[in-house]
């Protein structure tokens, strides 16, 4: 059932967030950060996680900060794509990366058909502006990262879909 998911969800988090850190303070800022997401209150929870995404020293947790950044229509698609592509190439290993590079290759396919890679207005728009200076990469071609992905995950959950994908872009390009 849909608690049911929420609360397995709840416990990984409660698990990956305590063993990273006992005192709980990692999980109270991602807490902060899902209760602001699920209460009217996206811009400030897309602020909070852009500044957990920012902070070097916080791993724990980040790949879901990441996908609800990935989620959220406060932050321009080439936000979330360069924040994706930077998290998933300083980190080969993580345990959502297929997921992660599902939402990359939809991100992809969405920045390269589209003229206006900006999805929100320049008023509700989250700027992460941490002064990190990251470089704003270009879009992966999506089927190269469809390739990567059912390449890394044959079996994985996301393989059917992908080669799905694949199958309509190469009947478009044709």
């Amino acid at each position: 059932s849909y608690y049911a998911n929420d609360a397995l969800e709840l416990r990984l988090w409660l698990q990956q967030g305590t063993s990273a850190d006992s005192t709980g303070a990692l999980l109270d800022g991602f807490s902060s950060a899902v209760f602001n997401a699920r209460n009217g209150k996206p811009g400030e929870s897309a602020a909070q996680f852009f500044t957990m995404i920012g902070n070097p020293d916080l791993q724990a947790l980040k790949d879901n900060a990441i996908l609800f950044l990935v989620e959220s229509r406060y932050v321009t698609l080439q936000d979330k794509y360069t924040h994706l592509h930077t998290y998933l190439a300083s980190n080969p290993i993580t345990p959502m990366k297929e997921k992660l590079l599902w939402e990359k290759a939809k991100l992809s396919e969405l920045m390269t058909s589209s003229a206006n890679v900006n999805t929100c207005s320049a008023s509700e728009c989250v700027n992460p502006d941490d002064g990190s200076g990251m470089d704003l990469p270009e879009p992966d071609l999506p089927s190269q990262i469809y390739d990567d992905l059912i390449l890394q995950y044959p079996q994985g959950f996301y393989a059917p879909y992908a080669r799905e994908r694949l199958n309509q872009l190469s009947k478009q390009n044709s």
